[in-house]
């Protein structure tokens, strides 16, 4: 999961956001975690010294009513984590412009209007958060996938899996290619944590969706270009949704 610190002085909107996040959390679990959530400003940078952290996401008020801004609070953060992604969420959208004289390198900027504004502005940063994380993982992912049948060790390009799941046999999986099948020894989840590119659709199956060709909500069947079909579970159906329309590429 990826570590989530937020700053905001005002208490009642501090609980905003923290629900808005949560709520995001529970519909798409193991992506994100609130490691903190403060109106405390110094308190967020002893944690930050504290752990080392690198990479994580900020979300940072502007105006925090305290001795440092928003802006100068992302400064020193940048100076620990300088790999971290900072989205500002504030009414002072005029002072946009000086985190670019700043050279903080901001994320987003989310403005303070109506609840339902913010909500579905915070969402959506959340999934692009999220998307770019995996789009930074994926460049260090392996480009191949290891097996071994009998006596014999395959290695097949990545991009000629049509997907991954468990077999009728125990302790075996299947894997579907372009071209045929494999049937092999191994765990499901050793192969979600090495192949960054496949997407989890239920407990036992992995897809590529380079091969997906439709999706039918109605019986969550995912459809593939060689005809072959498989059912995801009912939690994954929202973020299938989502990358049948071009959403979480």
């Amino acid at each position: 999961m990826f570590p989530i610190l937020i700053c905001e002085d005002d208490s009642r909107q501090l609980e905003q956001i923290t629900q808005i996040i949560k709520q995001y959390c529970a519909i798409y679990q193991g992506r994100f975690e609130i490691a903190l959530a403060t109106s405390n400003s110094a308190k967020l940078l002893e944690y930050i010294n504290e752990y080392n952290i690198q990479g994580w996401t900020y979300y940072l008020d502007i105006d925090l009513g305290q001795e440092m801004n928003g802006i100068d609070l992302a400064d020193k953060i940048r100076t620990i984590d300088v790999t971290g992604k900072f989205t500002f969420i504030t009414t002072h959208e005029e002072m946009a412009p000086l985190t670019l004289k700043r050279k903080i390198e901001t994320f987003d900027f989310i403005a303070k209007h109506s609840n339902d504004y913010l909500k579905k502005q915070l969402m959506t940063n959340l999934e692009l958060v999220y998307n770019r994380f995996i789009q930074q993982q994926k460049r260090k992912a392996i480009t191949v996938v290891r097996f071994k049948v009998g006596n014999i060790c395959y290695k097949l390009p990545i991009d000629d899996v049509v997907y991954i799941t468990t077999s009728d046999k125990p302790h075996r999986l299947t894997l579907y290619t372009k071209r045929g099948k494999h049937e092999f020894y191994g765990k499901i989840s050793e192969y979600e944590e090495k192949c960054l590119e496949l997407t989890k659709v239920s407990q036992s199956t992995l897809v590529n969706f380079d091969y997906v060709d439709m999706f039918r909500v109605d019986k969550r069947m995912i459809v593939f270009t060689n005809g072959l079909h498989v059912e995801c579970s009912k939690r994954y159906v929202m973020e299938i949704k989502n990358k049948m329309q071009g959403i979480n590429i």
